[in-house]
């Protein structure tokens, strides 16, 4: 889908096996910017190369046209395909020094975060040949430039990028979505990061990993939405710290699952990272 004269987005569904019989379905959007140069953001998960280069032929280009792969952050379903998708492109690789590890060796990624599924989600270790930093542009030419804007909070270097002339904000994973499950390492960091991206003036395009693109007022009315669910999450997680006198993540976690809608299959490593996330930030506080 082309939503901007740059800019072009699709959506990559595919499931993660949670326990012997039971798969999370889960929806990530990739992107693909164009200039006189094209920059794909994000590479979905392994073994869907096809959907990638639909999403790159729609734009009247072939994937041995794309010069370069910027990874909005280290996760299974943005880094995954990276492999395949390198080797079809030769395109060069870019991502936030933050995340460079677990990009790099996607075996210590899976000993710090074991991610149900993650060796089905991912290829295998891509290296990274340009660090990008807070503040940059990227030129792709023919005034289609992306700036680089550091939103940690999700992962440790969680990247969004402001395509300033079609005013289309891409923001990755940086936006929880009310009824999905919460994802994010550090509370803090994702309210400041959900703060700095309500501070662009004149998105007229929000495109998000984990929701439909969003025009108008559904782009405030998003951002504002995330970080209520980040604020409301934080009140159930101290609510049920305080009542059942545990900081126990797996106890506190399950105590909340039936506020948030849902379903046991949820209490999962992601998920519980996060609830570990809200806990860490109360003792600190304290």
């Amino acid at each position: 889908m082309q939503v901007s004269e740059h800019v072009y987005t699709d959506e990559l569904q595919f499931g993660v096996q949670t326990r012997a019989e039971q798969t999370l379905e889960r929806v990530v959007y990739f992107h693909l910017v164009c200039g006189r140069e094209a920059a794909q953001i994000d590479a979905g998960v392994a073994g869907r190369l096809d959907n990638l280069a639909a999403l790159v032929r729609s734009s009247g280009r072939e994937l041995a046209q794309i010069d370069r792969l910027i990874l909005s952050h280290g996760h299974p379903d943005h880094i995954g395909g990276a492999l395949a998708f390198r080797r079809a492109t030769g395109c060069s690789v870019s991502a936030h020094r933050g995340d460079l590890q677990w990009i790099e060796d996607v075996k210590q990624q899976y000993s710090e975060r074991p991610v149900p599924g993650f060796h089905h989600l991912v290829q295998g270790s891509v290296q990274v040949d340009y660090l990008l930093e807070d503040g940059e542009r990227i030129d792709l030419g023919d005034d289609s430039q992306l700036h680089v804007i550091f939103t940690p909070g999700h992962s440790k270097g969680h990247l969004a990028f402001w395509h300033e002339r079609d005013r289309v904000l891409i923001a990755g994973d940086s936006i929880p979505v009310p009824g999905q499950i919460p994802i994010y390492d550090d509370m803090l960091a994702s309210l400041q990061s959900l703060t700095r991206l309500e501070s662009i003036q004149g998105i007229e395009v929000l495109l998000s990993s984990w929701d439909t693109p969003k025009r108008g007022d559904e782009i405030p009315l998003a951002l504002a939405q995330g970080k209520e669910v980040i604020r409301g999450m934080h009140r159930l997680v101290l609510s049920a710290r305080d009542c059942l006198r545990s900081s126990d993540v797996t106890t506190v976690g399950r105590e909340i699952l039936p506020e948030l809608g849902l379903p046991e299959s949820a209490l999962n490593p992601l998920f519980l990272r996060t609830v570990e996330a809200h806990l860490r930030a109360a003792n600190s506080s304290t």
